[in-house]
């Protein structure tokens, strides 16, 4: 779980900001908290709501660039002048990604600091966080001719020291020591296991889901699961006049032969055997399997639907569905998966093409079907519909605004202490808890006037 971020002097957010999902007092809605030590409980929801350009999506961009730095570094992320820069001096300082995150019963603080001009890593830290301690697991510093020292505290024979302190020594100041976990082949090294499961969360447990982007790399459906089952159950819920998924098995290497190599096996890098993943080739489904041993199969979705006045079908390509209902597939993997494990998915902009009674669907749906899991669903939405403290807690409820600087602030509903029976939707509507758009005088526009003599 992802109980909280800190970040700063990165895009609109210039002095640090919290994004906490730590359950505050409140007492409504207990379903939807978790419990992490004896009177500590996280949240199972975050929702963001802010104006256009208020900085809701730099909040996810700032967890997307951390996780690809963990596992990339930051030589091939686009992060070049990603500074806060509308202040003088920005450019030198450092950028910081902080987390708080629950790993079964643990709880982690994992961050860094980097200079995102030079791209080059300042610092890095994990610790274990109890309730009445912090222990560090390591810590890396940058000494003045700009090597790495990693200073590693937990308890290791002598060889595996010298190999984690070896890694240590040689680590390139575009690499975070953490993402070396898997590229040095360390796994078995068992009293560092905290550092493969935080890797681990960051890149298997987390999913960021951009506005336009189509699912892939989700295996969310295991070998004894009917693909069509599930979807048609989902669609069956959101009504969408289809009647069920056709599946066409295909040829993998005829159907993407036109594909570079390396884009096809960033199909299958992650899949695990004897399980499917879902991806969009021309806003077309396609549903990948790999095998035991090692084949992969694709598969092409296609929609049915019934022909009036007939018992027959006519099956449609998922291309040819409207917006609204292809983005309701989008959603249909993560949902199955929110439902059925320990994970994260952030979505920016849940509401884009839906409905929203659909948008409120999938969050019911997602708060029902996931009651006793450690999943959450984070995201940013436009629609005031979801505010209603009868739905969601007032502490999962955030705000992003920009001051007079353009800088981002962050800020919860729950700080306004509003009553149970309050209609905040209504109240957003009205300005009293900011993050809306205010426009100008609309006469003032020159082309809206008309000429008297016409």
């Amino acid at each position: 779980m992802l109980l909280r971020l800190r970040t700063e002097n990165f895009l609109s957010f210039n002095k640090e900001i919290e994004f906490s999902l730590y359950a505050r007092q409140s007492r409504t809605l207990p379903e939807q908290t978790i419990l992490i030590s004896s009177d500590i409980y996280a949240l199972k929801t975050g929702i963001i709501y802010g104006a256009n350009a208020s900085g809701k999506s730099n909040l996810i961009k700032a967890i997307n660039c951390a996780k690809i730095i963990i596992r990339n570094g930051t030589k091939n992320v686009d992060i070049f002048n990603s500074y806060f820069r509308l202040e003088k001096g920005k450019i030198k300082d450092p950028s910081k990604f902080d987390f708080e995150i629950k790993i079964r019963d643990k709880v982690y603080n994992f961050g860094f600091a980097l200079n995102l001009s030079t791209r080059k890593i300042i610092e890095e830290w994990l610790f274990e966080i109890t309730k009445s301690t912090e222990k560090l697991i390591y810590q890396r510093t940058t000494n003045e001719d700009e090597s790495s020292t990693v200073e590693i505290k937990v308890k290791l024979k002598k060889d595996d020291k010298n190999r984690l302190d070896l890694i240590g020594k040689n680590l390139p100041n575009h690499l975070l020591f953490l993402g070396q976990v898997d590229s040095n082949f360390i796994r078995d090294i068992e009293p560092a296991s905290p550092i493969f499961d935080v890797y681990d969360w960051f890149t298997k447990k987390l999913t960021i889901i951009k506005p336009t982007q189509k699912f892939g790399e989700i295996d969310f459906i295991g070998e004894d699961t009917d693909l069509s089952k599930a979807f048609c159950e989902f669609l069956k819920i959101f009504n969408l006049g289809i009647e069920g998924i056709e599946s066409v098995n295909l040829d993998f290497e005829k159907t993407l032969a036109h594909f570079p190599e390396k884009l096809k096996e960033s199909f299958t890098k992650d899949l695990e055997p004897n399980k499917k993943t879902i991806i969009s080739i021309n806003d077309e489904r396609y549903s990948i399997l790999k095998k035991e041993n090692g084949e992969t199969i694709i598969v092409r979705l296609k929609t049915k639907h019934k022909v009036k006045n007939s018992k027959q079908f006519e099956f449609f390509e998922t291309n040819e569905e409207s917006d609204g209902t292809q983005r309701v597939f989008d959603f249909i993997p993560a949902l199955t998966n929110l439902a059925n494990e320990d994970v994260v998915y952030i979505i920016d902009e849940i509401d884009r093409s839906l409905h929203p009674i659909l948008t409120k669907g999938i969050l019911e749906l997602f708060l029902k079907n996931s009651q006793g899991l450690s999943s959450q669903l984070i995201f940013t939405t436009h629609e005031s519909s979801l505010l209603d403290l009868k739905l969601v807690r007032k502490d999962a409820i955030w705000f992003v605004e920009k001051n007079e600087f353009s800088e981002s602030n962050l800020y919860c509903l729950d700080e306004f202490k509003p009553r149970p029976d309050k209609l905040v939707n209504k109240d957003y509507l009205l300005g009293r808890y900011g993050a809306i758009p205010f426009l100008g005088d609309i006469e003032n526009l020159g082309w809206l006037k008309t000429n008297n003599n016409d």
